[in-house]
């Protein structure tokens, strides 16, 4: 025994524990234990509600950087299709350009008689006036 006459020295509710009939009653074991486990629903609680916080914070950033990776492939498509459409004019330019170079040619090969090809067989009536 302890000084203070008692099984533990702190309370008496406690009564000692050298195995002689406890004090504490069901009800107040009861109660701790109903108090211990309130304790411990509360500390979940707020770990799982911290949990949840985290969560959303990392999706958020998760969405965050994919919403900058598609916009970053928008801009460089638009990019590319800024190219095409250039390339597309010139090449349409080029188009035009031979498109014209191929009429003159036609024009200058065939000259005013129209048959300027060498071998070619002149027309019946440039045949009938020789």
């Amino acid at each position: 025994m302890h000084a203070d006459g008692m099984g533990n020295g702190t309370n008496p509710k406690f009564g000692n524990h050298n195995g002689a009939s406890p004090s504490v009653s069901p009800e107040n074991v009861k109660h701790a234990a109903m108090f211990g486990l309130s304790a411990a629903a509360m500390k979940s609680k707020l770990f799982a509600d911290q949990e949840e916080r985290e969560v959303q914070r990392l999706a958020a950033t998760v969405i965050n950087h994919q919403l900058k990776r598609l916009e970053l492939k928008l801009k460089q498509f638009a990019e590319v299709e800024t190219l095409l459409l250039k390339e597309c004019e010139q090449v349409e330019r080029v188009r035009q350009r031979i498109s014209a170079e191929r009429v003159r040619m036609r024009s200058a090969l065939l000259g005013p008689t129209g048959s300027g090809l060498p071998g070619a067989v002149a027309p019946c009536h440039q045949i009938q006036q020789a």
